[in-house]
């Protein structure tokens, strides 16, 4: 370029096809746009995730559904009979393809029919109704509704007209209310009937807000028995033509199943049902009974009929240990005069009508997280109060940025190096200021030959310092990205960490739901390098470049620099202004995400509940409602557009004014031309590299915005600790002598409802109490109190006369124990690993899991899978029937070898054989061992050495099986009402 200046420069002006100004244009847009393309490295990572994430997302979209609820196509009949026909079906999970469920089964169901499906677990019966709503599709073989088949059926409109009431209830966020009417259009007396007929509406009541009462996800403020009678309530209101019972008493206590029981008969007449039960009292009544092994139907017929046959059925019945006692509970069915007879018709079909409106978002309560087992049980009193969850606490205290740096401080080299890197890229941009100067410069002189040879050297600085911009970039980029990296990953299991150390009370609380939890993992760990990775570095860079341009632009012409300083408060102001606005923005649009989050959490976690209900398009449209107000965050896009423009054209404008005193600063007062440019040149580069650092200053508040929110989370400390005065004893084994004294309690999220009152209870090694008493009482809150889920407001809990809160650390404690619950957690992992984690301080020999399943009457299944122990369970075991993931359960406690054995209902899911083989495992398991067992049942827990009973949280008696009969209390009362023969 100086070459050619040269060569024009003799020529008459309009004959100069190079001049100085020429190339100075040329320069400035070569060199701007090299230094936009580079400013946009920061920005090319959020590519990078984008394009990441887009893939899976993609993914997502691109596959097609073979079973599509949402596609308006197939028959919609006005109304099902419910004649239902299964057509040699086969059928293999596509989990375990290799596992043969269905085998050519055969069976039709007429209309109007109560059919009962019996069986030992794993025989298909579960499967059958789950093909019949189409959550799966046969591998071959048809399944005709009135004569259509099932593929060929409108699979939305068919769904609504199917009642499901499962093993586990799955209640909603949400009120009771909405819960009963949950996708359909229902008044208050079709919703009270319903209620009343599944027996929830007396509980409901004595709620202080009635149906009104806003329930946590899933429940969780509920005890079993309650969730399922909502459940059964939901079912009921659609008034369906078909009605499926998959163990839908399985979880309530003797009194509610006659009365539910003695309701579910009165709603299957008329409509076809289909029920799954291990207890024979519920299914003795049905019109046929279906007896399957091994994915085909060997026997059917009446209850009647398949006893003289002296078959299968025949058996399973002397083997089941409670149908004697059952039997004589039925010769007692008279007595239901309390059960409300709800007509029919007084069901409207609600359940064709879709909500249309949106109602109010609902408030997510969390899943509750266990030490022993992934989940404690939940708590189990509700009584004159209605529940609440706690409002979520948005504001969080303001963090500086070098508290924020203080979590990267394990980096601090990392981040040492990349500062340094920036403050010297921020340098190169003063020194290309003064060396273009220079070279401007020159052209003033009349020696051409000095002009070449000074442009040659000044073109070598240039390379040079080219070459040092680019290897210190290089260099900042490394060394930030891989300190941010890191940070990301450490807070993420500090984060993770410090939740699992949270007791129970934590997790209660609406603003640690899942969906938020899950929130904070995935976005607030990873945006908090926004403030000390890269984007501090273009922060730096920009200050750099900004005061050493000021330096020396004050060096050469101090007027002209304060003067070409007008323009930076403009800059200075829109990057406040900037920070205001995204900052209103990000709460707003933070809290609408998390609400949304709340939903698909949810409804993803109980899909096959959404499925079943037919509310996906519901469910669809309140996750679509939550998302517009997030719509809505982005108007402020209209401030922040203007304000960041003003950013950016500020600093030409600052420059027009520069140059424009520049030359009248060379004409009066004989400023050197190079010193104008120089100032010129200096200060607009400051001031666009702090422009171009506004761009980051919503990810920079964001960031430490999240950053407070993840160090508020870290310094949450529980309240359920090691206390000081317990001391770890290496191989301290317990006796098992238990002491319950004084213990008073109300759970935190509802102070003002007594839970337990001064409960006094005494168990000696090795004996067995069972706590036995309505839903509701308080029996699962005490397993909860001596497994340290919570602490007791008053009184002491002793383990071989140590309390076990001062001292018994928490790991030494519940190293003692182990727990098999009413509704078991598995996790995605394989079925040796499930096991295995009853003991994770040490790596479990596999002798010992085989040992272990063996005993729970696992073995045999599991050894039949074509991968044996390293087959691998869905999310929550979903691939198990509920016997077989009961069994894993109690496999995983026995594998720890506990001292104390904690038993809630384990043997509730297992057919009358399985029960068998495990009620004895179970009793020889305790027999050294100190055991507590919860049971709605009482034919399980007769030969308990001490029985009691628990009733509106206190010990309302205690003693023998015979002790307490001859009592005539309480416990009469419940024997009575389960086996009257033997209250006698």
């Amino acid at each position: 370029g100086a070459a050619l200046c040269v060569r024009d420069m003799d020529l008459p002006p309009e004959m100069q096809y190079y001049h100085p100004g020429i190339m100075l244009t040329i320069l400035f847009c070569t060199f701007m746009a090299a230094q936009n393309i580079a400013m946009c490295q920061p920005h090319l990572e959020t590519f990078s995730t984008a394009r990441g994430a887009a893939k899976s997302l993609f993914k997502l979209l691109e596959r097609k559904s073979k079973i599509n609820a949402l596609e308006q196509t197939g028959l919609k009949p006005e109304k099902f009979k419910g004649d239902i026909v299964f057509d040699n079906l086969y059928f293999n999970y596509p989990s375990r393809p290799d596992v043969k469920v269905l085998r050519g089964l055969t069976l039709r169901v007429r209309a109007g029919e109560t059919v009962a499906l019996v069986g030992g677990s794993g025989c298909g019966k579960s499967t059958l109704l789950q093909l019949l709503q189409r959550l799966y599709d046969p591998d071959s073989g048809q399944v005709y509704v009135d004569g259509h088949q099932l593929l060929n059926l409108h699979l939305h409109h068919f769904r609504t007209s199917i009642g499901v009431v499962g093993q586990e209830p799955v209640l909603f966020s949400g009120t009771i209310r909405e819960n009963i009417a949950f996708g359909a259009e229902a008044s208050d007396a079709e919703i009270i009937a319903a209620a009343k007929t599944a027996n929830a509406h007396s509980f409901i009541t004595k709620l202080a807000k009635g149906y009104d009462t806003m329930l946590g996800s899933n429940g969780t403020s509920l005890s079993g028995g309650q969730k399922q009678r909502v459940a059964i309530a939901r079912a009921l209101l659609r008034n369906p033509s078909i009605l499926l019972l998959d163990e839908p008493t399985s979880a309530l206590d003797p009194a509610a199943e006659r009365l539910v029981q003695a309701a579910l008969d009165a709603a299957s007449k008329g409509r076809t049902t289909l029920v799954v039960s291990h207890r024979l009292s519920t299914i003795v009544n049905a019109t046929r009974i279906v007896y399957m092994e091994q994915g085909a139907v060997l026997e059917e017929g009446t209850h009647m009929e398949l006893l003289e046959k002296k078959g299968l059925y025949w058996k399973l019945v002397q083997d089941d240990m409670t149908h004697k006692s059952a039997m004589a509970a039925l010769s007692a069915e008279d007595e239901l005069d309390d059960v409300e007879e709800i007509p029919k018709e007084t069901f409207r079909r609600a359940s064709v009508q879709r909500l249309s409106t949106h109602r109010e978002s609902m408030i997510r309560a969390s899943k509750r997280m266990g030490s022993i087992s992934s989940n404690l049980p939940v708590p189990d009193i509700i009584q004159q109060t209605g529940i609440e969850p706690e409002d979520e606490v948005d504001e969080v205290p303001d963090v500086s940025t070098w508290q924020l740096l203080k979590l990267n401080a394990p980096e601090w080299k990392l981040l040492v190096g990349g500062a340094l890197a920036s403050l010297l890229v921020g340098a190169t941009m003063p020194t290309f200021a003064l060396l273009l100067s220079k070279l401007y410069g020159m052209f003033s002189w009349s020696d051409r030959q000095l002009i070449l040879s000074e442009s040659l050297k000044y073109a070598g600085y240039f390379l040079l310092a080219a070459a040092a911009c680019g290897a210190v970039t290089f260099l900042q980029a490394w060394l930030f990205a891989k300190a941010g990296i890191k940070l990301t990953d450490r807070l993420r299991k500090m984060c993770f960490g410090n939740y699992l150390r949270q007791d129970q009370a934590w997790f209660d609380s609406s603003a640690n739901s899942v969906g938020a939890l899950c929130a904070r993992l995935s976005s607030d760990c990873a945006a908090v390098q926004g403030a000390t990775g890269s984007r501090l570095g273009a922060i730096l860079q920009g200050v750099s470049t900004m005061s050493i341009g000021v330096t020396l632009a004050m060096f050469y012409s101090w007027k002209m620099t304060l003067v070409s300083l007008l323009s930076v408060p403009c800059v200075m102001g829109g990057i406040w202004l900037e920070s205001w606005v995204s900052r209103r923005a990000e709460q707003s649009e933070r809290k609408s995400l998390e609400k949304a989050s709340r939903l698909a959490t949810e409804a993803v976690l109980n899909l096959r509940t959404v499925q079943t209900l037919g509310v996906e398009q519901t469910v669809l449209d309140r996750y679509t409602s939550s998302l517009q107000s997030s719509e809505t965050c982005s108007l402020t896009a209209c401030v922040r557009g203007p304000v960041y423009g003003l950013c950016l054209c500020a600093p030409t404008l600052g420059y027009a004014v520069s140059l424009a005193y520049g030359g009248y600063l060379i004409a009066r007062e004989d400023l050197p031309y190079a010193s104008a440019v120089l100032v010129a040149e200096a200060l607009i580069y400051g001031a666009w590299m702090l422009a171009e650092a506004l761009s980051f200053a919503p990810n920079f508040a964001a960031a430490k915005r999240s950053g407070a929110r993840i160090i508020r989370a870290l310094d949450t400390q529980p309240s359920v600790v090691t206390e000081n005065s317990a001391k770890e004893e290496p191989g301290w084994t317990a006796q098992g002598n238990l002491e319950f004294s004084a213990i008073e309690f109300r759970y935190p999220t509802r102070p003002t409802v007594p839970v337990l009152k001064s409960i006094n209870l005494q168990l000696r090694a090795g004996k067995t109490l069972a706590l036995v008493g309505p839903s509701g009482c308080g029996k699962s809150t005490l397993v909860q109190l001596l497994q340290r889920g919570y602490d007791p407001i008053s009184g002491t809990i002793r383990i071989d006369g140590r309390d076990i809160k001062r001292s018994l650390t928490l790991s030494q404690l519940r190293s003692q124990l182990g727990l098999v619950q009413q509704e078991p957690s598995l996790f995605s992992r394989s079925i040796r690993d499930n096991i295995a984690y009853g003991d994770n301080t040490r790596d479990v020999p596999l002798e010992e899991i085989i040992d272990a399943a063996t005993k729970a009457n696992v073995h045999t299944f599991i050894a039949g899978l074509p991968l044996g122990y390293d087959t691998v369970l869905g999310g929550g075991g979903a691939s198990l029937s509920g016997g077989q993931k009961q069994r894993v359960a109690i496999a995983r406690a026995l594998l720890r070898h506990p001292r104390i054995l904690l038993l809630d209902e384990p043997t509730s899911a297992l057919d009358a054989n399985s029960e068998k083989v495990v009620q004895a495992a179970l009793e020889a398991a305790a027999a050294d061992r100190t055991t507590i067992i919860i049971a709605h049942r009482l034919a399980t827990v007769r030969h308990a050495d001490q029985i009691a009973v628990i009733h509106q949280g206190v010990v309302a008696e205690l003693g023998s099986h015979d002790e307490l009969v001859r009592k005539r209390g309480l416990y009469w009362e419940l024997l009575k009402q389960q086996a009257p023969a033997e209250a006698t």
